[in-house]
């Protein structure tokens, strides 16, 4: 007979829970951003050539006496001046900005990089903690486009997506769900 008053309480315990629990409040994703895609600036080292030959699966640039012919696959005569990236500015006008961009050289790196490095307060790179970043993958999303259809287009230079957050902390937010789920939508 004692098990049945443990069960009653046990019971009265678990109903009652729910009841006495506060409600959480919602969330209010009550601040707007804004993401400006900017492309690559890539250049061929080719152009306006017309002296080139080929050998094989490489474009040659002829010799002199000075110097040796230089043969490269054609993709290799392509150089990045500026690599792409995506820029986020908050509601209170922090910058954030996500690259493909690895950087081992800062220095080396800024050359490449066209953002203003001294307002950016955070760059999400191509680096395993940065890729588990959710901004990072929210941005990845909408990069990529919608993938239901074959014939996504790349973003073009200067496409702008706002989306709604919610301050966590100072520097951490939360993306609205609703926004993360139609990223991919332009």
């Amino acid at each position: 007979m004692k098990i049945l008053p443990v069960v009653l309480l046990v019971i009265a315990t678990l109903a009652a829970s729910p009841a006495l629990a506060k409600k959480k409040p919602p969330v209010s994703y009550d601040h707007t951003a804004t993401m400006t895609y900017h492309d690559s600036k890539v250049r061929n080292l080719l152009d306006g050539r017309t002296d080139l030959y080929y050998s094989g699966d490489y474009t040659c640039t002829p010799g002199s006496e000075h110097f040796a012919p230089d043969c490269r696959l054609y993709r290799d005569w392509f150089h990045t001046d500026v690599v792409s990236y995506i820029e986020i500015v908050l509601e209170n006008g922090e910058t954030i900005v996500v690259t493909d961009s690895v950087c081992e050289a800062p220095a080396d790196c800024q050359k490449l990089e066209a953002w203003d490095h001294e307002k950016v307060q955070t760059t999400l790179r191509r680096t395993f903690e940065d890729m588990q970043n959710p901004i990072r993958e929210f941005v990845m999303e909408w990069e990529a486009g919608d993938r239901s259809r074959p014939e996504r287009q790349p973003l073009k230079d200067g496409a702008k997506k706002t989306f709604h957050y919610h301050l966590l902390l100072p520097g951490i937010i939360e993306i609205d769900p609703l926004d993360v789920l139609h990223a991919s939508s332009r």
